[in-house]
């Protein structure tokens, strides 16, 4: 704000109309710039009992979604799940609510704006990571640009193939990953794709190998990544194998 040490100068009413004039431009800016804080800073931090003035309603239909928290955290929304060629926001502007995201193995361009599959998982990664929104998922990647055998997404982690997709039936808590390779449930899925029949895979519900495997009348022990150990007997004796 300016400051006038001259009294002569506030004499003429020309130069007292500029320094009014002054006034009113820097109080304005000074009001503009507390405002401006102030939204931004509401926009982000919700009071502790902010809740209290929300109605929450049960979402009752997310089936092209998922279930995440609505303003200040307070009331659970359906987050739509965008497909390709979907129109997309790449992130919220001061804090502000997210309806919609790009669905699995989707990323939003920076340069088209819409949901695009990316070329490969490093691709993914590098389009998802340091935009710090909250849960965004990351992929895990192989030096080669594929798609890491488990992926965790929030408090659960799953196989996935090569290409990223999430083979069914296979996952585990996060917290309960350790040794998770998901070698049985890869090796499985990609025998199904194959279309043969014959071929059994005894996996576990982490996607690890089963210790022991049997086809047809034979039963034998494997190591982790199916490989046979030892000889095989006879399905009768499986109860009394060690592996």
């Amino acid at each position: 704000m300016p400051i006038y040490k001259d009294e002569d100068f506030l004499d003429s009413p020309q130069n007292l109309f500029a320094v009014v004039q002054d006034l009113l431009l820097s109080t304005m800016k000074y009001i503009f710039f507390i405002a401006l804080s102030v939204v931004a800073a509401g926009a982000h931090i919700c009071s502790p009992n902010a809740c209290k003035y929300f109605e929450c309603l049960p979402v009752e239909n997310c089936v092209d979604g998922e279930i995440g928290k609505g303003f200040c955290g307070c009331c659970d929304i359906c987050i739509k799940h965008l497909k390709e060629g979907d129109p997309c926001f790449l992130g919220d502007m001061f804090g502000s609510l997210v309806t919609s995201k790009c669905g699995l193995n989707l990323v939003c361009s920076r340069r088209s704006r819409t949901c695009i599959k990316p070329l490969n998982c490093t691709q993914l990664k590098s389009e998802t990571e340091g935009k710090n929104l909250l849960g965004a998922f990351i992929p895990r990647c192989e030096t080669d640009g594929t798609f890491s055998a488990v992926q965790c997404h929030g408090s659960v982690c799953y196989c996935a193939h090569t290409d990223g997709t999430r083979i069914p039936g296979f996952q585990s808590a996060i917290h309960n990953i350790q040794g998770m390779n998901c070698n049985c449930a890869r090796h499985k899925f990609a025998y199904g794709k194959t279309g043969l029949i014959g071929k059994l895979f005894h996996c576990e519900s982490n996607g690890n190998y089963n210790k022991i495997q049997c086809t047809g009348s034979a039963c034998y022990c494997v190591d982790e990544v199916g490989k046979l150990v030892g000889e095989s007997v006879h399905v009768s004796q499986r109860k009394s194998m060690t592996c």
